[in-house]
This record gives C-alpha cells, sequence and structure tokens, in this order.
C-alpha cells in the first residue's frame, strides 16, 4: 500500500459489517485471469459458504441452458436464492455471471443495483458475493453499505485471506 491509498479489505470486517445489512450482496470484480474463482472458492471455504458458478450450472440443466437468453436479473436473483436455501448456506458466491451481462442490454452496474433491489424485497438471510470481470460503471459506487462504504470491492483491494 502506498501513501494515500486506502488500507485493503478485511474479508473478516466487511462480511460482518455485510450481515447488519438489510440486504447483504456485494460484488467482488477484477481482470481475466486475476484469481476471482480461487478468490470465491477460497471465501466460501473459509466461511463455510457455497460457491455457485452459475455458468456450469446454468449449462448443466437442459431447462435453463435453452432459455439463456431469458435469465435477466430477477431470475438470476431466483437462481441464487434457492442455491442458497438448497445448500443451507448463510454466504454464497456466485461467479460467472459475466456471461449473462451482454444480454441485458447493459454494462452490468444497472444489472447489479436490479440485483441488489431485488434481493432487498426477497429478504433472504443468505449473504450473497457476486464475482465477476471489472467492467465500466461496476465501482462507480452505487451499491454501498449502511455506514457508507462501497459494496462493490475490486480484488487487488481485498487483503489476503
Amino acid at each position: 500500500m502506498t501513501a494515500g491509498e486506502p488500507p485493503l479489505v478485511r474479508m473478516d470486517t466487511f462480511l460482518a459489517l455485510q450481515k447488519q445489512e438489510r440486504y447483504p450482496a456485494f460484488v467482488v470484480h477484477g481482470p481475466p485471469l486475476s484469481g476471482k474463482t480461487t478468490f470465491a472458492r477460497a471465501l466460501a471455504a473459509k466461511h463455510r459458504g457455497a460457491y455457485l458458478d452459475l455458468l456450469a450450472f446454468v449449462a448443466g440443466d437442459a431447462s435453463l441452458a435453452e432459455r439463456i437468453d431469458q435469465l435477466d436479473a430477477a431470475a438470476v436473483v431466483d437462481l441464487a436464492v434457492t442455491h442458497a436455501v438448497a445448500v443451507c448456506a448463510s454466504l454464497l458466491l456466485v461467479d460467472e455471471l459475466d456471461f449473462l451481462i451482454p444480454s441485458w442490454g447493459d454494462d452490468g452496474a444497472s444489472s447489479l443495483v436490479t440485483i441488489a433491489g431485488l434481493l432487498s424485497v426477497t429478504r433472504t438471510s443468505t449473504m450473497i458475493g457476486f464475482v465477476m470481470q471489472t467492467r465500466p460503471g461496476i465501482a462507480d459506487g452505487r451499491l454501498t453499505q449502511i455506514g457508507g462504504g462501497s459494496r462493490v470491492l475490486p480484488l487487488d483491494r481485498i487483503a489476503p485471506l
């Protein structure tokens, strides 16, 4: 860390704050091949959570695969919450979301705000983290915590687990 840079985010502290949120959703993003999947799997394992590779899940379910172009933000929330309930997870990391974003017709940022809003009315007790590639608009801070901190975390600003 250089002078003037904010400290690295400690995930234990971040997750404790997220548990207090009305809708405990967050985003971790980074460039391709930056270790996002490794991080997501490690975070899920450390906190006895679950990991969902959304691309593999959709590809493995013929009924989902045939309507892939209809999987909007609401469908992703339904899939995530249903999966979290099925595996009894208090933390779910949803990875490989990127393949859907082009069909949503935006850069992903607006859809993530929609997902967070849908989670707020779903009233799930599961904390859901979405892991994706960095895209324009993702890190603009539109997803904030009650205390004002961002729910959008660049992978390179997260302390090692």
